[in-house]
């Protein structure tokens, strides 16, 4: 009898993770959950709004970005004019100069401009599970993977303020899915798609001028297709002739190289203008502007303070060795809690204990599976190859800079789990790749295990730190009542 009721709560649990309606209503959930990040959170919001509102506010000045002029006196924003990382900003001016007509409240306008935000970031999370289940995952799986990157507190903090990593959500499931799309063509059809191959490219200039991160990512799926294509040379010049021939006899064609045109111009124009004028594709702001300017720009005036004091003369072998544990420990810990305001010196919100316990637990646990089973992975396909590459440089170069800025510094600075939110479902699918080829993978008790973890992350993941932590300095004037009611129901289980 007691094997019978497992068996039939399995089941369950396992019919509920699997339908339609539990992933929209967990989608429904996270849009209302940042909502109210977006609505009660007084600017400027810990993840650098200012910077991308002030920036924002720079490009609705102009019509073109290259157009955009450095403002007088201290640099702020950085240096805007070389900065690479500016299609949010540009794209964002555009609503900007709507509402300028609209109101002059700076409220309703921020307000207005972070509900996009939280638009890109929810249909970020439908593409990626769309991209999930093209890649073959079950469609429970998919929804847990997608489910727990929801309930971390940072997606919702993140999507209800302004910052461009919410365009880079959103576009990052665009790339990968152009990218499995074309090599699987390549590889298991022994066909090349011209109109994919010219989306994939218009998407990977487009996502790296959103964020310069995504150049190692870039890179990984360009040298991936080049080397695919190139071990299959000779085999598609008269497919590629007739697909070039019809190309432009259709408006989607049309429409196509009008958005690579478009991107690759923006690409060129900004990356090959650094590259023309100071040498590289992303110049540091010293580069192109005077130090005493330069000072003025929070992370180099940070770091500029750190090293002329000396504080890294006192990092030991000791310390070096231990930062990749000190990193990582760091990358989960600002997964799970909430920061205030700038004007309260960005007051710290410890995550909730139940969810971020559980949290170390499944980062340790999907550590180990990656470790021991790293060679299933590479033996389980094209898609699987190319995408632990991708994460590999991402995270790989993420960690490089980060190392560098410790050893300049003498601190941590930078470390910041919202750097990799775009890639966690793609990691997570990893997981279940490793998982999948292995006998763990028919375990009856599985779908169970993962309603269990579900659970636990939603004792005090999602908005619940932002509730439960924030204070009355954090809100808008107006909202204390209705953060204060959803505070004092969740105060009775979590402090």
């Amino acid at each position: 009898m007691q094997k019978l009721s497992w068996r039939l709560a399995n089941k369950a649990v396992r019919n509920a993770i699997h339908s339609n309606l539990f992933w929209y209503g967990f989608l429904g959930v996270f849009v209302a959950s940042s909502l109210l990040v977006a609505m009660t959170g007084r600017y400027s919001m810990a993840f650098d709004e200012y910077y991308h509102f002030g920036t924002i506010k720079e490009y609705a000045k102009v019509w073109a970005p290259w157009s955009v002029q450095q403002p007088d006196g201290g640099a702020v924003l950085g240096s805007i004019e070389s900065d690479a990382s500016y299609l949010y900003h540009y794209l964002m001016s555009f609503p900007y100069r709507a509402l300028q007509l609209l109101t002059n409240s700076q409220q309703t306008q921020i307000v207005i401009l972070r509900l996009i935000d939280v638009g890109l970031v929810a249909f970020g999370l439908e593409l990626f599970r769309r991209l999930l289940l093209r890649l073959g995952t079950p469609r429970g799986v998919a929804h847990s993977i997608l489910a727990v990157v929801v309930l971390l507190p940072m997606t919702s903090f993140l999507a209800g303020q302004l910052t461009y990593d919410a365009l880079l959500f959103a576009i990052t499931p665009v790339c990968l899915w152009y990218a499995v799309r074309f090599m699987r063509g390549i590889v298991h059809e022994n066909r090349f798609e011209l109109r994919t191959s010219l989306l994939l490219v218009a998407s990977l200039a487009a996502a790296c001028q959103v964020k310069y991160a995504f150049l190692p990512m870039a890179a990984v799926i360009v040298l991936s297709s080049l080397f695919l294509l190139l071990r299959r040379r000779g085999r598609y010049e008269l497919a590629l002739h007739c697909q070039i021939r019809s190309l432009f006899r259709s408006w989607r064609g049309v429409a196509v190289s009008a958005v690579l045109a478009l991107s690759l111009l923006g690409f060129v124009a900004r990356y090959g203008a650094n590259i023309v004028q100071y040498h590289s594709p992303v110049p540091e702001c010293v580069k192109v502007l005077t130090v005493e300017r330069c000072r003025s720009y929070a992370p180099v005036g940070r770091d500029m303070s750190y090293h002329e004091k000396g504080y890294y003369k006192n990092v030991t072998i000791k310390d070096k060795l231990l930062y990749p544990y000190r990193w990582s420990k760091q990358m989960v810990w600002e997964s799970f809690f909430v920061v205030g305001p700038k004007h309260t010196g960005y007051a710290l919100g410890q995550p909730l204990q139940p969810a971020y316990a559980t949290g170390a637990v499944l980062v340790v646990a999907l550590l180990v599976v990656l470790v021991v089973g790293w060679r299933r992975l590479w033996r389980s396909g094209i898609e699987a190859c190319v995408l632990t590459a991708v994460c590999l440089a991402y995270v790989g170069m993420l960690f490089a800079r980060n190392y560098a800025g410790y050893l300049h510094t003498g601190f941590p600075v930078a470390v910041h789990g919202r750097y990799v939110l775009h890639l966690l479902p793609v990691m997570g699918w990893l997981v279940w790749r490793v998982v999948q080829r292995t006998k763990w993978s028919r375990r009856q008790y599985l779908p169970l295990v993962g309603g269990v973890m579900l659970l636990l992350l939603m004792a005090g993941g999602g908005v619940l730190p932002y509730v439960v932590r924030s204070t009355s300095e954090w809100w808008w004037q107006g909202s204390e009542a209705l953060v204060r009611a959803i505070a004092d129901v969740a105060g009775l289980f979590f402090r």
